[in-house]
């Protein structure tokens, strides 16, 4: 446990019941000599009484907050183990927020929140429409709808006992077809599991 970060989050505010309770759980998991947490989920549920896909939507919140990131560590095998979980003190660095600049969080579903600037970073058309509506737009095909659900079909038959939801586990599949499909792309979605291509030939 880390009496500073322990401290630190008890003290953090505008957070959800949920959210706060995850933080509090990481912050006291932390490790000093470290710098990170490495509670499995099952340890996080335990310590919140929260359900497997609630503690998800918390930690995606917490990072795209910027008050959390984390790392995948495997075990030796290569297998997927848990996460290393770094803490961040936002209160420290954005006590001043500039009025002429707008929060972006990435489309889906923990991309890091980051300060743009009006002037430099919008760009806006001619229709005074910005450019970057078009990647909200952008859908999947129908071969590539039938693969997501698939594959998500793959990882619930798996992993329902620790409590996804079905439908997390297709949009967050819908994500990763989405992007550039590779291990680093599913692990940004941030559900803790591992890849498809350690799933898929399973």
């Amino acid at each position: 446990m880390s009496v500073e970060w322990f401290k630190w989050a008890k003290t953090v505010k505008g957070l959800k019941s949920s959210e706060k309770f995850v933080l509090i759980c990481l912050a006291d998991y932390f490790n000093d000599n470290l710098g990170y947490a490495y509670p499995a989920h099952e340890t996080i549920a335990n310590y919140t009484c929260l359900e497997r896909s609630t503690i998800n939507r918390a930690c995606k919140s917490l990072q795209q907050k910027g008050f959390i990131s984390w790392k995948h560590q495997h075990k030796d095998s290569g297998r997927y183990s848990s996460n290393k979980y770094v803490l961040h003190h936002v209160a420290d660095s954005h006590k001043v927020e500039s009025n002429t600049s707008v929060l972006q969080s990435a489309t889906y579903p923990c991309g890091t929140v980051q300060q743009k600037h009006l002037s430099k970073h919008l760009n806006l058309t001619l229709n005074n429409t910005n450019k970057y509506k078009s990647i909200k737009v952008k859908k999947l095909s129908e071969k590539q709808e039938s693969y997501a659900e698939k594959l998500a079909n793959k990882y619930w038959s798996r992993y329902q006992h620790e409590q996804f939801a079905f439908e997390s586990l297709l949009a967050d599949c819908r994500t990763y077809l989405l992007s550039s499909q590779t291990d680093d792309d599913w692990k940004a979605i941030g559900n803790g599991l591992p890849p498809p291509s350690e799933v898929v030939n399973i």
